[in-house]
This record gives structure tokens, sequence and C-alpha cells, in this order.
């Protein structure tokens, strides 16, 4: 393990309903308030952190969780969908053979994640950033939202054969989890970022954290 985060996915033997509700998920949840872009653009944790919960199975690792924001804006899709509220996914694949590698690597995947365009649950969707080779939208994502009033809460189920790796109880990975912010009305800017790592820098895979399957 590295010295830094580390998070265990409980498995599910029954796949939790991904529809933004939350009601069958009673795994412990991990904070998302480090911040990692933009502090002066953060007033206050009501603006801007959340908590985030991870199970497994055969075919998916499934995310849930809450995001606290005063002022929900995404005007952006696609690859810029990182500038404006949105989710990131960090996974390394093969933490073992790259553990000191400070560098990224075909392995490693960077997943953004918009709750909805405009409003939480309205035309969600998935894009990959990296690996650069594999770029794009990623319709096979399933991904729920919901507005609580004080932000989001979200589902979302990833295919495991999107990471290619087939997963098993104790199996390690990088991981990372963080949250975009943008505060201002009728723009597409990532004015701000929180993530569950102390330090995360993309580029350096030694920032990330651990995530371990559990049984």
């Amino acid at each position: 393990m590295r010295p830094g985060v580390s998070i265990t996915a409980t498995h599910f033997s029954v796949p939790p309903v991904i529809n933004g509700d939350l009601w069958d998920w009673s795994e412990m949840s991990h904070p998302v308030n480090n911040v990692a872009y933009g502090a002066g653009k953060i007033s206050s944790a009501a603006d801007l952190s959340g908590t985030v919960m991870i199970g497994w199975d055969a075919t998916y690792l499934y995310l849930g969780g809450w995001v606290k924001d005063d002022n929900y804006v995404q005007n952006a899709t696609g690859r810029n969908l990182f500038k404006g509220d949105s989710l990131e996914i960090l996974l390394d694949v093969n933490v073992s053979n790259d553990f000191y590698l400070d560098k990224l690597s075909g392995d490693d995947y960077q997943l953004g994640i918009s709750p909805g365009k405009s409003a939480p649950g309205n035309a969600p969707e998935a894009y990959l950033w990296y690996p650069r080779n594999v770029e794009g939208s990623r319709s096979q994502v399933q991904i729920k939202a919901m507005d609580t009033g004080e932000g989001y809460q979200f589902e979302i189920a990833l295919p495991w054969s999107m990471f290619g790796t087939t997963p098993q109880a104790g199996n390690h990975y990088g991981f990372g989890f963080s949250i975009s912010d943008n505060d201002k009305d009728g723009t597409a800017v990532q004015q701000s970022m929180v993530s569950n790592l102390p330090s995360r820098v993309f580029t350096h895979p030694m920032t990330w954290g651990d995530l371990t399957l559990g049984p």
C-alpha cells in the first residue's frame, strides 16, 4: 500500500439499484474535502464538499455519495464536462507493477462524470480522458443523480470491462475521487476541486490512494 488514503470496497451480493436514492447502501462513507484546486473559490463546506461510498461485484465498480454545493452549474459536455459541477474518478488497474512510477501509464484511467446538464439527473454523462488512445464518451456507464436542496446525491456503476481488468476479492488498485465546482451561472469553467486525496496530482499516480476489493 502507498502511504495515503486507503479504501476497502464492499462486495455486493445483490447489486444496488442505480436510481440515485442510495436506499440500498450501508457502506462506510469517505470524506471528499481536501482542496486540490481553487482554494480561493471555496467559501465553506456548504459551497463544496462531499462523501463517497464504494462497492463492487463481478460486473461493476459502484460509487454512491453526496455532494454539498450551494449553486449547481453545469453547462459543459463531453471532454469539457470538468468545466462544470462534476465528478472525477482515477483508477490504476496495475498498481503492483508501477508502484513507484511517478508518471502516467496505459493502465491509469481518468474518468469524468457529469451528474446532469443544467440540473442533477438531466442527461448525465461519462467521459474518459485517459488513456489518451481510448479517450471518448462512455455510454455504458450507468449514472443517476438527484437534487437534495443542499447539492446532489449520485449513484454510478462502472463496468470493469471498461478498465480491462477482472475483479476478485483482494485486488488492489490505485484510486482517487474528486469533485469539481462551478458557481458562475451561464459559464463553463472549473473554479475549484476537492478530493479524497490529501495531495492529488493527476499526472503523478504515487499521489493517488489505494482501493482494495473486500470479501
